[in-house]
């Protein structure tokens, strides 16, 4: 995760690659199961949330307490979560995220 942070904050051009292919496998893989890698990956995306355009996609498809969580830390979040839910189809988000984000 170390590796990942470093990237992000020297290399910006390499921060699409990052949201689009390592932080969904890390999703996949329960980052938050392990309290070092979960800090990592918050710090990934408050690094990516304002410049990366998939960072919202990554943060919806959290489970329902993570995703509270973060959004209890960043709360001006749901301003952005809630445009991209709504570019969405119908059915592609679940109804508890959108309530969260209200």
């Amino acid at each position: 995760m170390r590796s990942v942070i470093q990237v992000v904050q020297t290399l910006s051009g390499l921060s699409d690659f990052i949201v689009a292919e390592i932080l969904p496998r890390l999703v996949q893989r329960r980052v938050w199961e392990q309290t070092s890698l979960w800090r990592g990956f918050q710090m990934v995306l408050k690094s990516t949330f304002t410049t990366c355009t998939g960072t919202a996609r990554v943060v919806v498809s959290l489970p329902t307490a993570q995703l509270e969580d973060l959004l209890a830390e960043n709360p001006e979040w749901k301003a952005s979560l809630r445009e991209y839910i709504q570019r969405m189809p119908a059915g592609s988000v679940d109804e508890e995220v959108k309530t969260m984000v209200q």
